[in-house]
């Protein structure tokens, strides 16, 4: 699952770039040509980049790993777990994406040095949140699923 979620930030901006690169042609906006994105010296800039704008992925998969093992912030059930992973990945690309449809629309070399994901904290602190509290909701569910069935033995 940790290698999942670490393509997930690194092939983020790739494809939602991709995708802004297709539209952009397609209404006529002048863009730069593949062959820039794919050459040998774009990809020693591009392939860092991909790693820095990735950080929080990073760190998202590295979590995970933990997750895995212990109780986190009080989610004991593997269920509230992975529902807990899913929200905070799905809201993190939501936020991420949502940056680069803005960042690759009207490009800004600047952009490269940017810790761009200060832009989708805010994303995904509310999918930590919400998703905690989604957690703690199907815990509680197990909980009581477990006391019913030690009750009607």
């Amino acid at each position: 699952m940790t290698w999942k979620i670490i393509a997930t930030g690194l092939f983020t901006p790739w494809v939602v770039g991709s995708m802004i690169k297709i539209y952009l042609d397609y209404i006529g906006k002048i863009t730069l040509p593949w062959s820039y994105f794919l050459k040998p010296q774009g990809l020693v800039v591009f392939v860092p980049t991909s790693i820095w704008w990735g950080i929080p992925f990073l760190l998202i998969g590295l979590l995970s790993r933990q997750l895995i093992q212990i109780s986190f912030l009080g989610i004991q059930s593997e269920h509230g777990k992975f529902y807990l992973l899913l929200g905070i990945l799905a809201r993190t690309f939501i936020g991420t994406s949502r940056i680069f449809v803005y960042l690759f629309w009207v490009f800004d070399a600047m952009a490269i040095i940017v810790r761009i994901w200060i832009f989708y904290i805010k994303d995904i602190l509310i999918g930590l949140l919400t998703d905690w509290l989604i957690g703690r909701r199907i815990d509680s569910i197990n909980k009581k699923h477990k006391q019913s069935k030690t009750h009607d033995n």
